[in-house]
């Protein structure tokens, strides 16, 4: 394709060194539609905020107002993205999730994958304690390119800055939270359930087991400091592992009844709906848009699947005919392939896909 060059106005001219210098040379992508901001994790720092009181009582107890969608994550060549699962939304004039029936075909081939690379180094693929097999478990079924939906909580809270505004209040950034239902769970559960008790000393390394039906108290109208530092080796720290030690402190600061009604009034339309509306990880798409979407980037691995089938149906086989052994395929003879090899997934032993937070 033939690129025509861009014909700059002489104002323009006159800044391309200014604006070349600034440059970035990385597209950053919009999470939402609108000007609303997604929260972002500061690499080893630590974030003061407050959790708008939104809450719907439910058999008596407060609870926050969230989204709670299941995503799907996907792997686009280099772009990692999530898309919302639409399994059960009959309601919603969908039939079924295009993309929970694809998944089958990416656990199959991480599975003969990993069982290929523990054979070919003389590992027992189920030795769930071989720090060898869980390198390999980790290595296949991380890069799949389409992976079980996961559920995720969505609500607001603002970020509380260092400097004042006009009003001699602190300067406050309204923004999209989003976190994985396990994760919320083992940081923001442990914490909530300890509010008001005589435990203020909390063991972060200790993570409480969360029933599926245990309500968790709202965490709606409360301060808390969100810490995301940690010691590193070799001190470089990234945003993965910052994400990975995240500590939620609950914190009781000074403040009045103006400065809180100025940070809800600054989340009243931030409401579950308009996630879903806004915010671009979280929004239903057409049906037939995910059914292309599912055979994308599911047709490569059907065909590296088929690739493998006759790997194993062309294994050669040595036969006796009038005392001279003869070596043929077992392709021409349709009759003697194998039936395919059933293999049990137990996927979620060795790596957690609940962590994606940023």
């Amino acid at each position: 394709m033939k690129l025509t060059p861009k014909q700059m106005t002489p104002e323009q001219l006159n800044k391309v060194a200014e604006v070349t210098a600034q440059q970035t040379g990385k597209q950053e992508y919009k999470k939402t539609t609108d000007d609303s901001i997604m929260f972002q994790v500061p690499v080893n720092g630590k974030v003061k905020i407050y959790v708008p009181d939104y809450h719907d009582v439910i058999d008596g107890v407060e609870q926050l107002k969230m989204d709670k969608p299941f995503l799907h994550k996907i792997k686009d060549g280099n772009v990692t993205k999530f898309v919302r699962c639409t399994a059960g939304l009959e309601e919603l004039g969908y039939h079924s999730c295009p993309l929970c029936e694809a998944t089958q075909a990416h656990w199959d081939l991480a599975n003969i994958q990993v069982e290929e690379a523990c054979r070919e180094k003389g590992l027992d693929k189920s030795d769930k304690d071989s720090e060898p097999v869980k390198e390999i478990r980790r290595k296949f079924y991380g890069s799949r390119a389409l992976d079980n939906a996961q559920r995720k909580y969505v609500f607001p809270i603002v970020i509380i800055g260092k400097e004042k505004d006009d009003d001699g209040l602190p300067v406050i950034t309204p923004v999209w939270y989003s976190i994985s239902e396990t994760f919320y769970k083992s940081k923001w559960a442990h914490v909530l359930k300890n509010i008001g008790s005589e435990n203020t000393e909390l063991d972060f390394d200790s993570e409480e087991e969360v029933k599926d039906d245990e309500v968790i108290p709202s965490p709606g109208g409360k301060f808390f400091e969100l810490d995301f530092t940690y010691d590193a080796k070799g001190g470089n720290h990234d945003i993965m592992q910052s994400a990975l030690n995240l500590k939620v402190v609950h914190k009781v600061y000074k403040h009045n009844e103006q400065f809180i009604q100025k940070m809800m009034d600054a989340t009243k339309e931030m409401t579950p709906l308009r996630a879903s509306q806004v915010i671009i990880d979280d929004m239903f798409y057409e049906e037939d848009d995910l059914k292309a979407l599912a055979e994308s980037v599911t047709e490569p691995v059907r065909q590296r699947l088929a690739l493998y089938e006759n790997k194993i149906d062309s294994v050669p086989v040595i036969e006796a005919s009038k005392g001279v052994k003869a070596i043929e395929s077992k392709e021409e003879k349709p009759e003697a392939k194998k039936e395919p090899v059933s293999i049990e997934t137990d996927e979620m032993d060795f790596f957690d896909n609940d962590l994606e937070i940023i």
